[in-house]
């Protein structure tokens, strides 16, 4: 039995690749040197089942292994070893769609659901108009949350069920609706979908078949703002969003039914920033009332407390000791903060005061290309 910390590794600037594997102490937060694997494959998001002890991971690709050109990533299934934490391979399955990056495993573990950030080129067609002249037409790869059924051992068994986002919503400089994160409610049978292409948030729930349905009309955010990562509130129905290319962090109450109630926006504000990039990782502290966001190009984390009634009050930043600060996990036991450094190759380990702000730097280690971590109890 043991706490383990995996990291996908995804830098192509640096040929960066792989899953981290790396012990965890949580009692001191000490690391061990990370094990590296999958050594060919660009990592995304993660996720871990841990009834069956499967680690879920996108392959964060445009290019598919089986095409010259296109056809999208793959979503991979790992066991994982209790004794030592290595990674097996399960299964593997079509993402039907470039640049799977995030994942969630429905609450009964029949589906693995996942969203993309698609592609960034176009198709030009050549296509008959009304005038009797033939005119340009650019299709773009399709956007989708799917839905991936598994097989009681936790193997991926294929895309079963999708659900489009509108593309035709698309108000900003984005190409087409670009679905980035999605979390399922601890409290509720239901999931939110942050799209930055679109600018939109979705509510949805899965029926019996996995099938998915959208809840409520999606609330459209600030065009071009890039809305990224979700949490949910363990405690209570709140629901928080920061964004890519700007300072908010968005708060909502959330009902059974999806209907959203927003709570407000709170700015992510300090000396000497710089305002033209945004925030990528998010987390919760497990009694709710802390919550950490990585502010991109900054390379600082910033400490918000949770107000009773759910609005954010910043306590503080905290800079980080790495470079392209990317991704922030909480330890299991809600002692230690992970932060991920792609760009420097950093995975630094900083133990959490008594106020909830990261206070000491307590382990590093180095991993190329450190993009997303996640922990496993085995």
């Amino acid at each position: 039995m043991g706490t383990y910390l995996y990291v996908s590794c995804r830098n192509e600037a640096q040929n960066a690749r792989g899953i981290g594997n790396i012990q965890f102490n949580l009692e001191t937060g000490e690391m061990s040197e990370p094990l590296l694997q999958e050594e060919t494959l660009y990592m995304g998001g993660l996720a871990y089942d841990r009834p069956r002890r499967v680690l879920y991971a996108t392959n964060m690709v445009e290019k598919h292994p089986d095409y010259p050109v296109g056809g999208g990533g793959l979503v991979w299934a790992y066991d994982v070893d209790q004794a030592t934490g290595i990674l097996t391979r399960k299964s593997r399955a079509d993402a039907c769609t470039p640049n799977p990056c995030a994942l969630t495993v429905s609450e009964d573990g029949k589906f693995l659901v996942c969203v993309s950030n698609s592609g960034f080129g176009g198709v030009t067609k050549v296509v008959p108009g009304e005038d009797g002249m033939y005119h340009p037409h650019v299709e773009y790869d399709d956007a989708f949350v799917g839905v991936f059924q598994l097989n009681e051992e936790g193997e991926i068994l294929g895309l079963k069920e999708i659900h489009k986002h509108d593309s035709f919503r698309v108000r900003s400089a984005e190409l087409h609706a670009r679905p980035h994160s999605v979390k399922r409610s601890p409290r509720l049978p239901l999931m939110a979908c942050s799209d930055k292409g679109d600018a939109h948030l979705y509510m949805y729930q899965l029926d019996e078949e996995g099938r998915p349905e959208l809840l409520s009309e999606p609330f459209a955010d600030t065009t071009g703002t890039a809305p990224g990562c979700l949490c949910f509130h363990p405690e209570k129905n709140l629901l928080y969003m920061n964004h890519e290319r700007d300072f908010r962090i968005s708060s909502f109450v959330y009902a059974s039914d999806g209907s959203l109630t927003p709570l407000g926006e709170t700015y992510v504000t300090g000396e000497g920033m710089n305002h033209a990039v945004g925030q990528r990782g998010m987390c919760l502290s497990k009694d709710g009332k802390h919550l950490y966001d990585v502010v991109m190009g900054n390379d600082l984390v910033a400490v918000f407390t949770v107000e009773p009634d759910g609005r954010l009050t910043q306590q503080g930043l905290v800079k980080v000791e790495g470079k392209g600060a990317m991704g922030a996990e909480l330890s299991p036991n809600g002692r230690f903060l992970v932060v991920t450094c792609f760009e420097s190759g950093d995975v630094l380990c900083y133990r959490l005061s008594e106020t909830g702000s990261p206070t000491k730097l307590v382990s590093h280690v180095e991993l190329p290309g450190a993009f997303y971590p996640i922990f496993a109890n085995v």
